[in-house]
């Protein structure tokens, strides 16, 4: 074989290589609620000028190419974007907005209960302490909050309060998320201007972080 040939015979290998890897393949998408795991409907997926929509069953399909990125988007759920992998199918969960989280009467409620409910501890407060917790637990069959373990709180001075928090807290979550960890971050501060430095989560896994609540320094009356 001449070098003539034996070059032009690499140059096509090299050209028929990049097209396979570059070929676009129709992306069988699958969009569940990462609480629920149930699939969403009407979720809109955009790439380039494509555009899908789910069906009843969560599933949309695209032509794309792997390491594409496409956006998905849903009225109830934050936007999510995703890389496509060599696979031809994909499980995306995404994560429910906190007004559109199913709880009984309403999340407002869940919420609502711990900012009126947490107290500053007073030998805390008076020894000038200040903590960043973050509070877990799961949520078990019939929809209720059991505490798992309270995190950033050594000398257990801040979270002494919380096994009867979560005993009074009212309503119920949708018992679709059952066995679902979620995390609260509760942030006790005295409002001098210091910087509060959130606990460390290496090892730590949940399936919710919520948004934090903060307790400033006072006497409960």
């Amino acid at each position: 074989m001449s070098l003539k040939v034996f070059q032009a015979a690499i140059t096509l290998t090299v050209i028929l290589s990049f097209s396979q890897a570059t070929a676009q393949q129709t992306i069988f998408i699958r969009v569940i609620d990462n609480l629920s795991q149930k699939p969403i409907e009407k979720v809109k997926a955009s790439y380039n000028k494509q555009k899908a929509t789910s069906n009843d069953r969560g599933y949309l399909e695209l032509l794309a190419t792997e390491g594409d990125t496409v956006h998905l988007s849903h009225s109830h759920y934050k936007d999510k974007t995703v890389v496509i992998p060599r696979t031809a199918n994909v499980k995306v969960p995404m994560e429910v907005l906190d007004k559109k989280i199913a709880y009984t009467p309403s999340f407002d409620s869940f919420f609502g209960h711990f900012i009126s409910q947490i107290r500053y501890p007073r030998d805390q407060r008076e020894n000038k302490k200040e903590a960043y917790i973050l509070v877990l637990f799961e949520i078990d069959s019939v929809g209720k909050s059991k505490l798992i373990e309270v995190l950033g709180d050594p000398e257990n001075g801040f979270s002494e309060q919380f096994p009867k928090l979560f005993e009074s807290a009212p309503g119920n979550w949708d018992p679709s998320y059952a066995g679902r960890k979620m995390a609260l971050p509760v942030v006790f501060h005295l409002g001098q201007g210091n910087e509060m430095i959130a606990p460390l989560l290496d090892g730590v896994t949940f399936d919710r972080l919520l948004n934090a609540v903060v307790v400033t320094g006072y006497t409960p009356k």
